[in-house]
């Protein structure tokens, strides 16, 4: 087996793996440029690579994303170590001058892990590393009809929203995202907010007229779409509204025909507690280094 660097007459087969596989995939096709069912890489911020089973009609079983900012995705269907494992180092260590985040779908096995971060942060920078179940909502899981009552869309044009979804985005931020290693820059959340109005679906709870929770899509793929950013004002929890705002969302989603995913800690048992009941299962492990900036 052997990894290849992507090109234009890769792309058939290397979308056909990605679209058949997306549910572990969906962190690359998601930060690919989508265009008539075929996927283009950015060439000023992403380069892709697939690793080709030489012996079983050039089969493809795993891929990698690198982009310019130094972050790397492993996406595979078996268990990277040996050749395949070293071969990816050493593209990883060519192709980008420093990697700040790697995520591995599934999750890699004791002790490999390790190795990785060892290769790819030379300088032994600080790092850190979470734990993620990948769970996808069961859509003959039937979503009670009355789900989206006191629940409405963001709007783009509405600056009051836009002022009110970037501060509770900040919030979530902080709780879920921020870790010891990296805080949240000043002006993120904004640029966040900005950017999920504009590419992705938000919705939001309303108490009052105030917003007191939010949820959006993180990433958008040719079959899969990826649930996100919950989040509810503190002294409104334990009120049954970051479900009710799940079950809104997943059931607009499900108007696409999309399948749909999320990902959530592995330690968070409480926020797993609730997907499960608004119909969500978990089917895989992802592995997220952090690497000091």
């Amino acid at each position: 087996m052997s990894w290849v660097k992507c090109g234009r007459k890769d792309f058939p087969l290397l979308c056909r793996f990605l679209v058949q596989n997306e549910e572990i995939t969906l962190n690359i096709t998601g930060r690919l440029l989508v265009r008539e069912q075929l996927i283009f890489p950015r060439p000023d911020r992403a380069t892709l690579f697939y690793l080709r089973n030489n012996n079983r009609r050039q089969e493809i079983l795993a891929a990698m994303l690198i982009t310019g900012g130094g972050d790397i995705y492993f996406s595979s269907l078996i268990q990277l170590d040996g050749e395949e494992l070293e071969e990816a180092l050493q593209i990883a260590e060519t192709a980008s001058s420093r990697i700040s985040t790697i995520l591995t779908v599934p999750q890699m096995g004791p002790g490999m892990l390790e190795t990785v971060i060892a290769r790819l942060n030379p300088k032994k920078l600080k790092w850190e590393h979470r734990e993620y179940d990948l769970m996808r909502f069961n859509p003959s899981i039937p979503l009670h009809p009355l789900i989206n009552r006191g629940i409405s869309s963001i709007r783009f044009d509405r600056e009051n929203q836009l002022k009110e979804l970037a501060e509770l985005q900040g919030q979530y931020l902080k709780e879920e995202v921020a870790s010891r290693i990296r805080p949240v820059p000043p002006g993120l959340a904004k640029k966040l907010t900005e950017k999920l109005l504009h590419e992705q679906r938000v919705i939001a709870a309303y108490r009052d007229g105030k917003m007191i929770a939010k949820g959006n899509t993180n990433l958008r793929g040719l079959v899969y779409v990826q649930l996100g950013g919950i989040y509810t004002r503190k002294e409104e929890r334990q009120r049954g509204i970051g479900t009710r705002l799940i079950r809104a969302l997943t059931s607009r989603l499900r108007e696409e025909s999309r399948e749909i995913t999320l990902f959530v800690k592995k330690d968070n048992l409480p926020a797993k507690s609730i997907y499960r009941k608004c119909g969500y299962e978990e089917i895989n492990t992802l592995s997220l280094v952090y690497i000091e900036d």
